[in-house]
């Protein structure tokens, strides 16, 4: 009986070379497991990194946020100097740009001053309006045979907590004003300091690294001043249109109610809201008659309605849109950062970051997922 030859593995149609052996196999392992060591090694120094420059920026507040704001007015302002100098010259168009950044400046701050005067003077004139507005609450519940004697102790905690937010928000306004004095400083040697360094930046080739950051930063600067520019507009017409109703119903104080809704509604959807409250409450102390304050939440929340939800979306048209979370967001994390002012700055702070997001692919997804954006323009 003939015994079959062994086959071989050229015989079955195998080859010795799709066999990896054991040395290559294991090399690859632990090449592979090498790349994932070195990727999550990079994302911890990412996280670390990160973790430091907050904590940097915490720390150094009293100087990096005159820089932020700087940075910030110097990206709206850089344009219009630009073209001051293609007609009136270099040093004349500087000039006369800080000029009139100062200038709105200074209006700003007084009309902050002139308000908190006004305020100021005000209030003590409410004092027993509010005593009588709680006595007729106190009997109201009393007819109604709801025990509600609270302790005298307790209204006057109650008063000096009030106050107390008050003053904060007078000194977060003082502490705005210092702030924006240094902030100006830093805006005028920027100014000043710009010029030559594009002329330098413009110099590198077109395929450069320079070159792209370069086109990155105009792309940036133009989607961030055409943001400010609507929030600037869209506030100021909300600010006229609340200071006009109110001064139509007779109540006090309309240019504050115009100057606290021009303020507040550079933070988006929040600031809309908060600033209906104060003129509302004061409605109720200064009108015996309730339906002053009904009308006074309904026109001003009229007034909000139609300019956040009409005018603000056709004027801003592609451009960058927060959610209210991330609006919301913003203004915890940069109030923790930076107090009072950095609540108040912390919404175009974030635009600008959004914006530096989506000039880069890889940080695109970022801008896409935090703000109301399509994924590609």
């Amino acid at each position: 009986m003939q015994v079959p030859a062994e086959r071989t593995p050229r015989d079955s149609g195998l080859s010795t070379r799709a066999q990896p052996s054991a040395p290559r196999l294991a090399e690859t392992t632990a090449g592979g497991d090498r790349r994932a060591g070195e990727a999550v090694t990079r994302r911890l120094l990412g996280i670390i990194a990160a973790v430091l420059v907050i904590g940097a920026l915490k720390l150094a507040s009293p100087v990096a946020l005159p820089l932020a704001l700087a940075i910030l007015l110097l990206a709206i302002v850089w344009p219009i100097q630009e073209r001051l100098e293609s007609h009136l010259g270099g040093r004349w168009g500087t000039l006369v740009s800080m000029m009139t950044v100062f200038a709105l400046m200074a209006v700003f701050v007084a009309a902050m001053f002139v308000a908190t005067r006004m305020i100021a003077e005000q209030l003590p004139n409410y004092q027993p309006v509010v005593q009588q507005r709680y006595q007729s609450i106190v009997e109201w519940m009393s007819a109604k045979g709801v025990p509600f004697e609270p302790d005298r102790d307790d209204i006057v905690a109650a008063a000096g907590r009030a106050l107390s937010v008050f003053g904060s928000g007078i000194q977060g306004v003082y502490s705005l004003v210092g702030r924006l004095v240094l902030a100006l400083l830093f805006l005028m040697f920027g100014l000043l300091e710009l010029p030559a360094l594009y002329r330098k930046l413009r110099k590198a080739p077109d395929d450069s690294p320079t070159a792209r950051v370069l086109l990155a930063s105009k792309t940036i600067g133009r989607r961030y001043r055409q943001y400010m520019w609507t929030k600037a507009l869209t506030s100021a017409l909300t600010g006229v249109a609340t200071t006009l109703f109110c001064w139509a119903l007779g109540l006090d104080l309309a240019f504050v109610w115009g100057l606290v809704a021009f303020v507040l509604n550079f933070i988006p959807n929040i600031g809309s809201m908060i600033a209906v409250i104060p003129p509302t409450i004061l409605a109720f102390l200064q009108f015996d008659d309730h339906w002053y304050g009904l009308l006074t939440l309904i026109g001003l929340a009229f007034v909000q309605f139609s300019i956040g939800s009409y005018v603000d979306p056709r004027m801003q048209g592609k451009n960058l849109k927060l959610s209210p979370f991330v609006v919301l967001l913003s203004i915890v994390f940069w109030g923790w950062m930076w107090g009072v002012v950095g609540a108040l700055v912390g919404v175009p702070m974030t635009v600008g970051a959004l914006a530096l997001c989506r000039n880069f692919e890889r940080t695109k997804w970022v801008s896409v997922l935090l703000a109301d954006l399509p994924a590609h323009d």
